[in-house]
Order: C-alpha cells, then sequence, then structure tokens
C-alpha cells in the first residue's frame, strides 16, 4: 500500500470519529425544570391516588417454562465424570471402535465421533448421521475397546454397495443427459 493511500485512509477515520465524538459531546435539550418542593394541594392529590399494588401484594416472580431447560442440565455425578473421561480416552481415535452397554440393557457398538459434557455420539454406520446419542447417566459400565470384525465388514460392504451404484449410475447419466438437454425427455 502506498504512503498517500495510508494518509488518506487515516485522514478519513480520523474525520468520521470526530464527527461523532462532537455530536456525541452537544448538550441534551431539557424539556423543563424539575419542581423543587412540592404544594400541600398537589400533595392531597398524589396520596388519593391508590397504589399499583397493595402493599400487601408483591408482584409474582415469573420463571421460564420448562421446556426451555435441557433435562440434562444437571450437575455430573463423580461416577458420570469418571465415565466422561474414560470416553475421552477411547475417542483419540475415530476409528477405533467400542461396546457401550446401557441401563436398560441395550448394547451400541460402533466410533465415538463427537464429545459433550453430558452426552457423546457412537457412530454405528459410515454415514455420521447414522448412529446414537448417549448420555454418560445411560451408561451401565464404561465403554470397551472391541475389535468389531462384523461392523467392520459391513462397512465395508456399504461402502462397496455405494461404490457399486456410483459406477452404474455413471453410464446411465452419460445416456440420458443428453437425451435431457435435447428436450427428447421432459422433467
Amino acid at each position: 500500500m502506498n504512503v498517500p493511500r495510508m494518509i488518506a485512509i487515516a485522514a478519513w477515520i480520523a474525520a468520521s470519529t470526530l464527527g461523532a465524538a462532537t455530536h456525541a459531546q452537544e448538550p441534551a435539550d431539557e424539556v423543563g425544570t424539575l419542581p423543587a418542593d412540592i404544594s400541600a394541594d398537589k400533595l392531597v392529590t398524589l396520596q388519593s391516588l391508590a397504589p399499583a399494588l397493595p402493599s400487601t401484594q408483591t408482584a409474582r416472580v415469573r420463571r421460564p417454562h420448562r421446556y426451555f431447560f435441557r433435562p440434562l442440565h444437571h450437575p455430573l455425578t463423580p461416577r458420570d465424570v469418571a465415565l466422561r473421561e474414560s470416553v475421552r480416552a477411547l475417542s483419540t481415535d475415530k476409528h477405533r471402535f467400542v461396546r457401550c452397554e446401557l441401563k436398560n440393557r441395550t448394547v451400541v457398538t460402533g466410533a465415538i465421533t463427537f464429545i459433550d459434557n453430558e452426552e457423546f455420539f457412537v457412530r454405528t454406520g459410515i454415514l455420521e448421521t447414522s448412529g446414537s446419542t448417549i448420555s454418560y447417566r445411560e451408561l451401565n459400565a464404561p465403554p470397551q475397546r472391541v475389535a468389531a470384525v462384523g461392523e467392520h465388514v459391513r462397512n465395508g460392504l456399504e461402502w462397496t454397495g455405494m461404490g457399486v451404484l456410483y459406477v452404474a449410475a455413471i453410464p446411465l447419466a452419460v445416456v440420458f443427459y443428453p437425451l435431457v438437454a435435447a428436450g427428447v425427455i421432459q422433467d
């Protein structure tokens, strides 16, 4: 950047800043002066007015509805903290499969892809969206490393099926695209 351009930019910034500062320093227009004392007739008139709330009644403080709170906003127990640390230790490798046994006797096997303070996500398929979000409170025991040979084979077959679909779709696209572009096939 050349020097005259930098000087022009600095002058523009200074002018815009000084312009705003000078308007901020102007005194505010006053509506009128406030009376220093209240006359006796005005005092009687003010005392005769009923208060908005009786002095014995207090305003009720409204609490937000419960549906705004997440059900897991409770402090973690020491057991939950220990389970969270074991999950964090196992999640260093996203390709490592873990076996999680839940309190309702279901078993989830997959890779840990996301860890939060109150829950974690176990991916059970080849897509990032297929899996389960598990709370630390739901765990029956700490997750364990497993070889998960069946899971690896199933994921491999899913990837193979996706590849076969793409390979089959390419010739169809090559055949149908010119027909659609020429208008022979209508949308």
